[in-house]
């Protein structure tokens, strides 16, 4: 794998079909994983582009509030995005993501009318949500996962009208919280999976620079 040396960078890499391309590759749990031929392109920005300038446009809805999911929904509202949390009823999180300030409804109308989905959920849990997110999602909402084992090992992907992508904070989501508020950032592996608008990769770096993932 890429390993990041030191912080303040933020990885991006292209990883257009790398999971389901028609390149060759391996069966595990009885799904075809499709290896790249070649390693994947990548570059290292020491200071990313996209920081300093207008805010992202994105509605967001966090999908989740563990580990991940309280550290990224509470940066991305502290950068001044409007943020839902989506949580199943009776979620034991529901109390914490209120008392956090933040709205919390159900999956389906957490998602309905977002620009940006978080899905911060862990990754053998996602494929139980994943109906209930896409049914709901609209064409050219961006999809945002935090691991790719849920795409490779799953058994589901994103309608080909919405964008999908990774953002991988380089350590827990108690660090990434911590050194956003100290003015800091934790950084980010980037990977654009689907790019259904042609931008992916733009609100990719954008929203990993609302998660103080291209601090200094």
């Amino acid at each position: 794998g890429v390993r990041i040396q030191g912080h303040h960078q933020l990885l991006c890499i292209r990883d257009n079909q790398a999971s389901r391309g028609s390149r060759g590759g391996v069966e595990r749990r009885g799904l075809k994983i499709s290896m790249p031929e070649q390693p994947l392109p990548y570059r290292t920005y020491e200071t990313p582009p996209l920081v300093g300038g207008e805010g992202p446009d994105e509605r967001v809805a966090v999908i989740g509030y563990g580990n991940q999911g309280r550290a990224q929904a509470l940066n991305l509202h502290d950068s001044g995005l409007p943020v839902v949390v989506g949580l199943r009823d009776n979620s034991p999180n529901t109390q914490n993501a209120i008392a956090d300030g933040l709205e919390v409804k159900r999956i389906p109308d957490a998602v309905d009318g977002a620009t940006a989905i978080f899905i911060l959920i862990p990754d053998e849990l996602i494929s139980d949500v994943s109906d209930e997110v896409m049914k709901n999602t609209g064409a050219g909402t961006i999809v945002v996962l935090a691991h790719g084992s849920s795409l490779h090992f799953g058994g589901w992907w994103p309608p080909e009208n919405v964008d999908c992508g990774l953002i991988a904070p380089h350590g827990p989501g108690i660090e990434m919280r911590r050194l956003y508020i100290e003015g800091s950032g934790l950084p980010a592996i980037l990977a654009d999976v689907q790019d259904a608008s042609g931008r992916c990769r733009e609100r990719l770096e954008i929203l990993a620079a609302a998660l103080g993932c291209a601090r200094p």
